[in-house]
């Protein structure tokens, strides 16, 4: 049976049907999407307009011409047809310029750049940051402190154990080659390599997953013999030297320092010593009149014997030649690459700006590429690659410190998000109306509904006005005894669990259930008992995945695409927990419909006293019923449920640990407490706002960690920000609270834990959106006055009783998510305190 697939009014009664129709409608998306960004790549043709290139197709450039594993041979048909420099597309928004002029070469290294990221960042989970990686000051420390490891003296003894290392190889051939006369050497001459490399640096045999090891015995030998006895009793070697190695101010390496030069070592060691090997061995057998020539030198300084001296090694000058020769046409390295940190002009007259890439090729003259792209791309990438992997914040504080203000995030070759971090392009970004971000918000809709978070316009303003009313002083003030009760509830689990003793106690689920309490009584009014009862477990778990999926689609380009997400195996997986999240908010729901329909029943129609958050809703609903639908009623109560469960138990966990990180200020905040509620295990509103220190700790807090890392939106029309740069309408921009709490510009130290910052002396100082941890302007957080009512009195109860110290095996790894989440939980020492 034919279908038209025109014809999409009729009833699709067939499987086949329904899949015609999203394969067109992902071709009409993917289309739209490819037209919106088409000026984009107009502006990279123009960039390299002046460097001639082949063909290239207009989404995957040149990656067809690069397919067939002989993309070195397609280089050097380039530096034959194009002159100095050619650009490779390596899609649609990315082009490298492959410059292979020794002119150009000697301009380039004759400065001082800075390494690429874009070229090496992916080595730097393997071997850290040692010399390979490393720039500027900290670069030169190490140089300085390694070079007296490669001193002539140093290297003289290697040389009679790189010949027995070689010996050991050369007896193996011999008898493989009684068995076969073809031998594959490459694998024989990396061990051979591994062997010397071992000999060399530790002196034992090991494996590179070892090197922890390594260094820690080294360590203690050193320790035992004593450094001077060392230095005058025997031979140093690589990691004698490294260990005993001092900076100008008097201290050695760091661990990390040493295990990050030990590992450099021992790749860039191994690797390329192995291949250089190889190819001489292979250039010489295919030109059998120089390997014979260079055997007869061999043979005339060392007659039949099969030891090696130092000093034969420089007699050797022919040999050497063919050395030099086989590195020529098989450079072991064949790239490295620098990033310009000022713009450079060449001698035939082009030029570079400051922050493209360059990397010089040692094939075919040493030829250079040069990524176009925007500045930071290859930073942001690694730092977007970490976030999402291992949740690091290192790299994007290391963007906040390179970049002043702000920087782009490219999610794909076409779309980009704008990062800001500055108080000033803060102010002007949040003091205009501009939609949230269709991308994350988007994704939020089936988990929230359109909820407050996600509502733009007049909607939004009289949902806004509506439930505002809900989070009155008054309002708030009936919840402090529900709060107190949930906070002992869980103390008195920590006192079964710790007793007397000093006990270790992953307090996050704790927190996690009791926020989750905190909320179900204030909120809805229900006793839940979910502090003891496991039934909500599960409630806690799918949240945690939710956000973890959404958070993946965010920085998946293709998963951007609704039907491409929705027969993903995460759109499925995300389904299942949607339903599982709206169960338990329409419950909720239902089961107070059900209450207030039983009192009417009875006739009991007065209000009561304390209304909480639902009782707001349900009496909106029943005023707006033709603006405010269940729909609307659900979707609020999902908004508040999620968004206040998740941001109200990271806050409470990471203000504990850093309390527990910074003793001092944990206790002169207990004092405090102690001053106002004495030993009693309860607290008034009034007592809260006489906790002035501990307030600046939770305010502290806040800004180290901010339960919402970044929040976004669509400019509706251009922005200009106040040192004049500007931004087109339709651009996302994303506000980076975790990049402006950690700006070094604004908070001097700012990893340090320094409360005082908050004094109103301080304050007052202070730019006024430089601490956002509620956002700011007409869409600020509506529930932050119960996030710090909650914040205080659980700080205040559980410093009451308990002293918090940190566990040092066990440190706190944040994962960046739409919300703030512990990765590996929250370990803390608990001591129940007399």
């Amino acid at each position: 049976m034919s279908v038209s697939v025109l014809s999409l009014t009729r009833p699709l009664d067939t499987v086949s049907g329904l899949l015609q129709v999203a394969s067109l409608l992902g071709l009409a998306l993917l289309l739209l999407k490819t037209a919106q960004l088409y000026q984009h790549r107009q502006w990279l043709l123009k960039a390299v307009q002046q460097f001639p290139s082949p063909p290239s197709h207009w989404f995957f450039g040149h990656k067809q011409e690069f397919q067939t594993g002989l993309e070195l041979q397609e280089l050097k048909k380039r530096t034959e047809k194009y002159p100095c420099a050619s650009p490779r597309w390596l899609w649609g928004s990315k082009v490298i310029l492959v410059v292979y002029d020794p002119d150009y070469m000697k301009m380039i290294l004759g400065r001082s750049d800075p390494k690429s990221e874009g070229a090496y960042r992916f080595m730097a989970p393997w071997i850290g940051y040692g010399l390979l990686l490393l720039n500027g000051e900290t670069w030169f420390q190490h140089r300085r402190m390694l070079t007296p490891a490669f001193h002539y003296d140093i290297l003289k003894p290697y040389v009679r154990l790189m010949a027995d290392s070689v010996q050991v190889m050369l007896d193996k051939w011999e008898e493989l080659l009684t068995q076969n006369s073809h031998l594959e050497i490459f694998e024989h001459v990396s061990l051979t390599t591994l062997d010397t490399i071992m000999k060399l640096p530790s002196a034992t045999r090991a494996t590179t997953r070892q090197t922890d090891r390594v260094i820690k015995l080294r360590k203690a030998q050193l320790q035992e013999e004593g450094e001077l006895e060392v230095r005058n009793k025997r031979h140093l070697d690589f990691l004698d030297i490294l260990l005993l190695a001092k900076m100008e101010n008097g201290r050695g390496l760091s661990d990390k320092d040493l295990r990050a030069e030990v590992d450099t070592f021992m790749f860039e060691g191994h690797d390329t010593t192995a291949s250089g090997i190889s190819w001489i061995l292979y250039t010489l057998a295919t030109h059998p009149e120089h390997q014979q020539r260079c055997r007869e030198e061999i043979q005339s300084l060392l007659g039949d014997g099969a030891s090696i001296t130092w000093e034969h090694l420089d007699q050797m000058p022919y040999t050497t030649m063919c050395i030099k020769e086989a590195l020529r046409l098989y450079p072991p390295v064949p790239s490295v690459g620098r990033e310009l940190s000022k713009p450079i002009t060449f001698p035939d007259g082009r030029s570079l700006p400051r922050g493209c890439e360059l990397s010089q090729e040692e094939v075919y003259t040493r030829s250079i590429f040069v990524s176009w792209h925007c500045p930071a791309l290859a930073d942001v990438q690694d730092a977007a690659m970490k976030l999402l992997q291992d949740g690091k914040t290192e790299k994007l504080e290391e963007l906040v410190e390179k970049y002043p203000c702000a920087f782009p995030y490219w999610v794909g070759p076409f779309q980009a998000f704008f990062y800001i971090y500055d108080p000033d392009y803060a102010k002007t970004f949040l003091g205009r109306t501009d939609p949230k971000s269709k991308y994350l918000y988007k994704f939020l809709i089936p988990c929230l509904g359109n909820g407050l978070v996600s509502l733009e316009g007049s909607k939004w303003f009289q949902h806004r006005c509506l439930l505002t009313p809900g989070f009155n002083v008054n309002i708030l003030k009936s919840y402090i005894k529900v709060m107190a009760h949930s906070v002992n509830i869980m103390l008195g689990k920590w006192e079964k669990i710790c007793g007397t003793q000093d006990t270790v106690v992953e307090v996050f689920e704790h927190i996690n259930l009791m926020t989750l309490d905190v909320l179900m009584k204030c909120a809805f009014s229900q006793e839940t008992n979910c502090q003891i009862s496991s039934t909500h477990d599960l409630y806690v778990k799918t949240t945690f995945e939710a956000s973890k999926i959404i958070f993946y689609r965010l920085y998946s380009f293709l998963h951007h695409h609704d039907i491409i997400f929705k027969f993903s195996p995460q759109g499925h997986r995300l389904q299942e927990l949607v339903k599982i999240l709206h169960q338990y908010t329409e419950k909720v729901i239902q089961d107070r419909k059900k209450l207030l329909k039983d009192e009417k029943k009875h006739g009991n129609t007065q209000k009561r006293k304390d209304q909480d958050y639902l009782d707001i809703i349900l009496s909106a609903q029943a005023e707006n019923g033709n603006s405010f639908s269940d729909t609307d009623l659900q979707s609020e109560v999902n908004t508040f449920m999620l968004a206040g469960h998740d941001t109200m138990a990271g806050s409470i966990s990471w203000l504990l640990y850093h309390l527990a990180l910074n003793p001092e200020h944990q206790e002169r905040c207990r004092q405090e407490i102690r001053g106002i509620l004495r030993d009693r295990s309860s607290i008034t509103w009034d007592q809260l706002g006489e906790m002035s220190y501990t307030t600046m700790c939770i305010k502290e807090s806040l800004r180290l960690a901010p339960p919402i890392p970044s929040i976004s939106r669509e400019l509706s029309k251009p922005i200009t920000f106040p040192d004049g740069c500007s931004l087109p309408a339709g651009i996302t921009v994303v506000l980076s609270i975790w990049g402006l709490h950690h700006n070094s510009a604004i908070w001097e130290n700012p990893k340090v834990f320094d409360p005082l910052r908050f004094s109103q002396e301080n304050s007052d100082q202070r730019h006024t959106h430089s601490f956002l941890p509620f956002s700011a302007g007409p869409r600020n957080c509506i529930g932050q006055h119960f996030a710090m009512v909650k914040l205080k009195v659980a700080i205040a109860l559980i410093l009451l009783h308990f002293k918090v110290s940190p566990d040092p095996t066990r440190p706190l790894v944040f994962l960046h998510q739409i919300v703030l989440k512990p990765k590996n939980g929250v370990h803390l020492h608990l001591k129940k305190l007399p």
